[in-house]
């Protein structure tokens, strides 16, 4: 079954229904009217900060950046991950699938009593676009090479749980998004662990990529 990333990616049948669904095991699904998504601030009259790229890797190029993967790349090589966490020394130590263990959360319902629900997860495999660490804190990266209104909590928040009992290091939660040559950093956590609604922005900031 498709991820549904963004609530325009719904099937009509579902907005109509105002349903949607959460992965609760392999191939087992929770379908209900959750609150699933987080809508991203306006950033068109954000301030705009330049980042010079230079020659110096010349297998990365600011026109070709047509994957997720080379959005990645580009935030690390150019130290804009480093600006935006206003920290440094990130080493790339995981990424890709990961099931989790078994979790419970609770999650907020759309125009129903109660206003929300908990959901048992027992294992669900999550995918994690990059995971870094240094000497403060795991940083798990969400990325996409385009510019949605909003996302799929679940993006981040399973890669948060399944990250959380396996470290005691504190979490940072980035979503990226890539679109003509601007990319913009979200930096999320949850007041709350054990509960998915409790998303709450933390910061934001543009970069735009111009060759020297």
């Amino acid at each position: 079954m498709a991820k549904f990333d963004s609530y325009d990616n719904l099937p009509q049948i579902f907005k109509d229904n105002n349903i949607s669904f959460l992965p609760i095991n392999n191939g087992e699904y929770i379908l209900s009217n959750f609150d699933l998504y987080e809508q991203l601030p306006e950033t068109k009259f954000l301030k705009t900060n330049i980042i010079k790229v230079n020659n110096k890797y010349t297998t990365i190029s600011i026109t070709d950046i047509s994957s997720e993967s080379k959005v990645l790349n580009t935030i690390q090589t150019f130290k804009i991950l480093d600006d935006f966490l206003e920290d440094n020394d990130f080493v790339s130590t995981f990424s890709g699938k990961m099931r989790t263990d078994p979790f419970d959360f609770w999650i907020n319902t759309k125009n129903s009593t109660p206003n929300k629900i908990k959901v048992n997860v027992k294992k669900v495999q999550c995918e994690i676009d990059a995971g870094l660490e240094n000497d403060h804190f795991i940083v798990i990266i969400e990325a996409k090479n385009s510019e949605p209104k909003d996302f799929n909590i679940r993006q981040l928040y399973y890669p948060y749980r399944y990250w959380l009992s396996k470290t005691n290091k504190p979490i940072r939660l980035v979503f990226c998004t890539y679109k003509n040559n601007e990319i913009t950093l979200y930096e999320y956590k949850f007041l709350t662990p054990d509960y998915y609604s409790s998303i709450e922005l933390v910061k934001f900031k543009k970069y735009s990529l111009e060759q020297e």
